[in-house]
């Protein structure tokens, strides 16, 4: 279903301009809250499949163990200490890793930061004149 948009008015009709932005708008009421999900299922299948190959990657370690103990034996409390201390991380403790520095930022983030950077400038400049003055 490939509805497309009506054309800008070409007169200057109130009307066919509120018409016009209002076909714009009641679209957008329905494709965005569409978009969200989509985002915000997307980020939880990613943080599930994460949680997955790190419980795998568990599972493996603790299934390799015994292997260890058949093929050296005498250093088997050494291995057995290193594969308990990669058993006792929690995955779940870090669902987001956090991004390194230098790294992009989200759509969200540079919506915003402009904004924020905005406030926070005229912010420091009533705190200088106030503290120029005071």
């Amino acid at each position: 279903m490939n509805v497309p948009l009506p054309s800008p008015p070409t007169s200057a009709d109130p009307w066919s301009l509120l018409f016009y932005y209002g076909s714009i708008v009641s679209r957008l009421f329905v494709v965005l809250p569409a978009a969200l999900l989509v985002h915000f299922f997307s980020r939880k299948q990613n943080e599930l499949f994460r949680l997955k190959e790190e419980y795998t990657h568990k599972f493996s370690v603790a299934a390799s163990l015994h292997g260890f103990k058949i093929e050296s034996p005498k250093y088997y409390e050494e291995i057995t200490a290193a594969a308990f201390n990669e058993l006792l991380k929690n995955p779940a403790a870090t669902p987001n890793p956090q991004p390194e520095a230098g790294t992009q930022l989200t759509w969200a983030q540079r919506l915003i930061e402009p904004v924020v950077k905005k406030y926070f400038d005229k912010l420091l400049d009533i705190k200088a004149v106030t503290k120029v003055d005071g």
